[in-house]
């Protein structure tokens, strides 16, 4: 029998839904009759009982089309405008507003383009409110929606406070007012350090894909910020600039590094279950890359405490985000884009996919062939598992595994390995660490 000399460090990180995924990650609603979440709904008598003047007679707004998600430039101008109180700009100069994914399926009507287009332009050159039209008839609920449709379409706009109110006169919602967190010039400020690091992200990823410059988008998050509550935290600015930011500021910095690159995503929100089986309210995106729609949940990729990024919400399907992602019920209204595709999945790209049934255990003993082969000592890779039940297996047989082998290995004197998993996703990162004679 031959003397057994292996020492085994089994070192297991469980990582259930993401490293990232703490609690308390919150997105709230600018009115809650739609959600059951705090503040508690604003109600007619804390309103205003001021009824506005009439409203001007319209005037035909010829909107252009236009190719892009967003125009950097354009928004700074009127920031800029508005901190100097010289704006005279046109709400034509949003039309990029109507390319993004949701504006487009809510947006089915010149009238309601010229309403989305205009509460644009109001909230970016901080005006005090927004009127309108004598025939727009809104509820409470679906004016809450359009708040909340611009704030997840509109990432730049990061001074809008979450609690509005809204005219009322012969029982019709006939204008909004706003609040802002920061002056007309503290805003252009933050918009132009914001745009400083969009823009350097967009010349990096000029060369790449469109999948190499979403991958590069999300580690440049990551690498810059922390979930973390903040000033700023459910904001782009935030996530970029500040370091700290919660699901929606992870998400927004998402979006608009995206809309940047001319690459089309949005944000949804719902609810998910974190690794400790609590639901809570959350916010992710969709994103279009190629000619399919995948999911991206950035704050659930974030690793915590520089521990390795699993990707595991990286581009997934609808049934793989659902496992413990829910969509909120205000999305009924839309056609939302399914994701089904695999093909920009990112852990199928970076590492193996383990099917239903597949011999894993080959792979994984190949793979530490090559990582500890020609004098290398350390390595890792990723692996991800179609089955449950091939998961459940890999992880109550990976020391048998490892053991078998360690035999007639007489050039190591021992060997490490450590692996960290995202139960729900059935992601690995598994890595080996040998020590020569």
């Amino acid at each position: 029998m031959k003397k057994s000399i292996w020492r085994f460090s089994a070192v297991i990180f469980a990582l259930t839904f993401s490293l990232a995924a703490l609690s308390g990650c919150v997105k709230l609603p600018y009115y809650s009759g739609v959600y059951e979440i705090t503040p508690e709904p604003v109600t007619d008598s804390d309103l205003s009982e001021e009824t506005p003047a009439p409203t001007p007679s319209p005037t035909e707004i010829v909107i252009p089309e236009v190719s892009a998600l967003t125009d950097t430039d354009v928004i700074l101008r009127a920031a800029e405008e508005a901190a100097e109180e010289t704006y005279a700009g046109s709400i034509s100069d949003y039309a990029f507003l109507l390319n993004r994914p949701l504006v487009k399926l809510y947006a089915d009507s010149d009238d309601k383009k010229e309403m989305l287009l205009g509460m644009y332009e109001a909230m970016l050159t901080s005006a005090e409110e927004y009127r309108f039209a004598d025939d727009t008839a809104f509820d409470k609920n679906e004016l809450n929606f359009i708040m909340n449709l611009l704030d997840a379409e509109a990432p730049e706009i990061l001074h809008v406070e979450s609690e509005y109110k809204y005219y009322i006169a012969d029982e019709r919602i006939t204008g909004v007012a706003f609040g802002y967190s920061m002056s007309p010039s503290e805003y252009c400020e933050k918009l132009t350090e914001l745009f400083s690091v969009c823009n350097e992200v967009k010349s990096a990823a000029a060369d790449m894909t469109d999948y190499e410059a979403e991958l590069y988008a999300a580690e440049r998050i990551m690498d810059r910020c922390i979930y973390k509550s903040g000033d700023y935290c459910s904001t782009a600015y935030g996530a970029l600039m500040d370091g700290k930011a919660i699901c929606d500021g992870y998400s927004d910095a998402f979006t608009l590094l995206m809309h940047v690159c001319g690459i089309e995503c949005f944000q949804i929100w719902g609810e998910a279950e974190n690794a400790k089986g609590k639901t809570e309210s959350h916010a992710w995106n969709k994103v279009k890359i190629g000619n399919d729609w995948y999911n991206v949940d950035v704050t659930w990729d974030d690793p915590k405490d520089d521990k390795v990024c699993l990707y595991s919400y990286f581009n997934t399907t609808d049934e793989e985000i659902l496992r413990n992602h829910t969509v909120s019920d205000v999305f009924e209204a839309f056609a939302l884009p399914e994701c089904t595709a695999t093909e920009y999945n990112c852990l199928r790209r970076i590492g193996v996919f383990i099917g239903d049934g597949e011999d894993y255990e080959s792979y994984i003993t190949d793979k530490i062939d090559e990582l500890i082969s020609d004098g290398k000592n350390e390595g890792g890779f990723y692996m991800r598992f179609e089955s449950g039940n091939d998961f459940s297996d890999f992880r109550r047989r990976i020391d048998d595994i490892i053991e078998m082998w360690t035999h007639d290995r007489d050039a190591l004197k021992s060997l490490e390995y450590t692996y960290i998993y995202d139960d729900v996703m059935r992601a690995v990162y598994f890595s080996v660490k040998a020590e020569r004679r």
